[in-house]
């Protein structure tokens, strides 16, 4: 397997603006325009700004550095992840030594490139981590079910794990699956994701606080449905009985020939944060 690495970097302002403690030799980088580059290492205690830097004053690579985009954010640790994209090989288990790396390293991104990506056991969501494609050129063919995280409880909640910019289709799955199927989520989001071609319901993320999906288009979901079972919508969460508060919003979402629903909520009186705004349904 091949992983890129991409280490923190920003401006001396940006810096300051987060000022994270890195982790016990992480290295990040500090870069302003026009100045000497600082390079640190962390220590798993101290914040950014007070570590020992050591300075990289190099002229030919300073006038690089001037002319250079310069991010917007210390950025986290990100991944492209060399797959095959032909649809031939299983990628799930690089993809998911890529989640765990990141998640162990307090998080980051996961870049899936563009073209077909066979799964033949599911992606397992990890803490801290986002897992994106490059658009609609990014298609995951999932045997199983694309995205599933069944081991959360009230007491181990899957936090701040997002999924966005790919298509999950299910034309060659091998039983009644799920595009997304997880329980006990916080500060997590689904965002501009196309999911098509599932037996049952095509994204079903249940037990949700501060949670978002948004620009999500379902299109033939619940195709193993024979209209009796329980599943089967476009997008369908199951919420209440976790605490006395369970929040998220959907927005801008399209759900196309759901078996069942296209967007179904059930679920208890906790659920006293929900938005529901600007879908569309056929």
């Amino acid at each position: 397997m091949s992983f890129r690495f991409q280490f923190r970097r920003g401006t001396t302002a940006e810096r300051d603006a987060s000022n994270p403690i890195l982790a016990a030799g992480e290295p990040a980088v500090v870069l302003d325009s026009g100045q000497p580059a600082e390079l640190v290492l962390g220590d798993g205690v101290t914040a950014m700004a007070d570590l020992r830097a050591a300075v990289w004053d190099d002229d030919a690579r300073l006038t690089l550095a001037d002319a250079a985009v310069q991010p917007g954010e210390v950025a986290d640790f990100a991944l492209l992840v060399d797959v095959d994209t032909t649809g031939t090989t299983d990628a799930a288990p690089t993809i998911n030594a890529a989640v765990t790396s990141l998640s162990a390293l307090g998080g980051g991104t996961v870049t899936l490139p563009k073209g077909s990506i066979r799964l033949d056991t599911p992606i397992i969501p990890k803490d801290g981590v986002r897992v994106r494609g490059l658009g609609p050129g990014t298609v995951l063919y999932p045997r199983q079910e694309g995205f599933t995280y069944t081991t959360g409880s009230t007491s181990t909640p899957l936090s701040n794990f997002h999924i966005s910019d790919l298509i999950i289709d299910g034309t060659h799955r091998t039983g009644t699956f799920k595009g997304y199927h997880g329980q006990f989520h916080v500060g997590c989001s689904w965002t501009n994701l196309i999911i098509r071609n599932t037996g049952m319901t095509g994204l079903g993320p249940d037990k949700l606080r501060q949670c978002l999906i948004s620009n999500v288009t379902t299109e033939d979901t619940g195709l193993d449905n024979d209209g009796t079972q329980p599943s089967g919508n476009g997008i369908g969460i199951g919420a209440g009985g976790w605490t006395d508060h369970e929040s998220f919003s959907i927005v801008n979402c399209n759900a196309i020939r759901a078996k069942r629903y296209g967007i179904m909520v059930e679920g208890s009186d906790s659920v006293s944060g929900a938005k529901i705004i600007g879908n569309f349904a056929t």
